[in-house]
C-alpha cells in the first residue's frame, strides 16, 4: 500500500508540473474542452448502451496506448512489480469515468473497466521490429513535413480515431469527441521540425514562409474534418 501511495504522489507531482507549465490562456482553453468533453460523455451515457459503449472505447484506447508506450521495457527493467506501474497509469486516467459511471447508475460498468485496465496491464508488449510505418495519403505532399512525420507515427491510432468518427455519427457528440482527439494529435505533429538545410533551402521571407504554412496546414486538417461535420450537421440539425 506504500508503494501505491508513493506512486500515487510521483504521478499528481509530475501532472502539477505539467499544468504549471502551460501558459494560463492555454490552460483555461484546455479545462473548457475537458469540461465540455467529460459533458459530452456525460450526455452519452444515458442509458445502457451509450455507458457500455464508453465503457469499451475507453478500454480500446488504454489498450493502443498500452501496446505503444515507450517506457514498458523500461519500466519492466527497474520495477520488481511492473504489472502494478502499468495499471495504476491505467486506474488514475480512468476515475474520472468511473465517476461518471457511478453518477449514471452503472457503477459495475466502472468496475469493469477497472478489472479491464487490471488484465490490460498484465499483457506483454510485444518487441519493436524496424517497421516502414504508415504510409501518409496521397492529399499529404511532399512539403508538409510535419503531417507526414506524426501520420508515419500515429497513423493507426488516428485511423481507429476517424473510423469512430464515421461509425458515431447516429449518436449525438460521440463524432465531435473523435474529432477532438483527431485534432489534438495532429497538433502533436508540430513536435517535430524540420531539418534547417529544407527551410534555408526554400529561400523565402518569414512572412511568406509562415503563410505558405498556415494556408497549407488549414487545407490538410479540413479536408479530413469537412465530410465528418458536414454529415454531423445533416443528422444532428439542433447541434
Amino acid at each position: 500500500m506504500y508503494y501505491n501511495k508513493a506512486f500515487l504522489k510521483f504521478r499528481f507531482r509530475q501532472f502539477g508540473k505539467i499544468v504549471r507549465d502551460i501558459p494560463v490562456p492555454y490552460l483555461v482553453i484546455l479545462t473548457g474542452m475537458a469540461v465540455f468533453l467529460l459533458c459530452g460523455i456525460y450526455a452519452f451515457m444515458d442509458n445502457l448502451t451509450g455507458a457500455a459503449t464508453t465503457g469499451g472505447c475507453f478500454l480500446l484506447l488504454i489498450w493502443l496506448l498500452h501496446l505503444r508506450r515507450n517506457d514498458f521495457h523500461f519500466i519492466q527493467l527497474v520495477e520488481e512489480k511492473p504489472q502494478q506501474v502499468f495499471f495504476m497509469d491505467y486506474w488514475l486516467l480512468s476515475v474520472p469515468l468511473f465517476i461518471l459511471e457511478i453518477i449514471r447508475g452503472y457503477y459495475w460498468i466502472g468496475l469493469g473497466v477497472w478489472i479491464g485496465c487490471w488484465l490490460i496491464s498484465l499483457q506483454e508488449q510485444p518487441v519493436r521490429r524496424v517497421q516502414k510505418g504508415f504510409s501518409p495519403p496521397r492529399f499529404i505532399p511532399e512539403k508538409a513535413f510535419e503531417y507526414r512525420t506524426g501520420v508515419r507515427k500515429y497513423g493507426w491510432l488516428m485511423l481507429v480515431i476517424y473510423g469512430s468518427a464515421y461509425a458515431g455519427l447516429s449518436l449525438p457528440y460521440v463524432s465531435l469527441v473523435s474529432l477532438w482527439f483527431l485534432t489534438c494529435i495532429m497538433a502533436e505533429f508540430f513536435c517535430y521540425s524540420e531539418p534547417t538545410s529544407i527551410l534555408c533551402a526554400q529561400e523565402l521571407s518569414a512572412n511568406r514562409f509562415l503563410h505558405r504554412k498556415l494556408n497549407l496546414y488549414i487545407r490538410l486538417y479540413f479536408i479530413p474534418m469537412m465530410p465528418v461535420c458536414l454529415l454531423y450537421t445533416l443528422l444532428h440539425p439542433a447541434h
